[in-house]
């Protein structure tokens, strides 16, 4: 009743006029307890906001990414998108800029050029399955994660390793940051 939850929110507003991304995420015994990290980075990936998009921002972050990386292909290296050689060229750059990513998360950056081949070959069901496992999703195909080079679930360990990855790529796309609000804390 001291105006918490209100403070954060004022908090976001503001984070998102300034360039960054935002998520909010609930705690609770019951849901999303403290301790389970594994289920706070699931919800702290399916909350994820940017200006005029409230939760589910974690795709439009790839996208954006991706986007970024096409258009230095287009300005820095001169190649157009209709060219034979652009796709290559794109693939190329996405590698190099998942070094980076890979430095914090390896296996991140495997899901994220998994990502990216389904998109360009338009399986757009693989790269949904793909982004579900990414963001802490329990029940994805076996398929799916063999074709990004995974196994299993995310475990607490893997939710702050992830989230380190998506910090290079918040960067990477353009935004300042990410602001991370955990809520009802106390209640715990």
């Amino acid at each position: 009743g001291s105006g918490k939850t209100f403070l954060s929110s004022l908090a976001a507003a503001e984070a998102l006029e300034n360039g960054f991304m935002t998520s909010k995420v609930v705690i609770s015994v019951a849901d999303t307890p403290l301790y389970k990290l594994s289920e706070v980075y699931r919800r702290l990936c399916q909350n994820m906001s940017l200006p005029g998009r409230r939760g589910g921002a974690l795709q439009s972050l790839i996208e954006r990414w991706l986007y970024r990386i096409e258009d230095q292909v287009v300005e820095v290296d001169g190649i157009e998108e209709d060219a034979d050689n652009f796709a290559e060229t794109v693939a190329q750059k996405v590698e190099q800029h998942l070094v980076v990513i890979g430095q914090k998360s390896g296996r991140l950056a495997a899901c994220l050029k998994a990502y990216h081949t389904a998109k360009f070959k338009q399986d757009f069901e693989e790269a949904r399955g793909i982004l579900d496992w990414m963001q802490g999703e329990p029940k994805v195909s076996a398929e799916i994660k063999r074709l990004a080079g995974v196994t299993g679930q995310l475990d607490n360990t893997d939710a702050l390793i992830f989230l380190r990855g998506w910090l290079e790529l918040v960067k990477a796309a353009g935004h300042n940051g990410l602001l991370v609000i955990l809520d009802e804390v106390e209640t715990v």
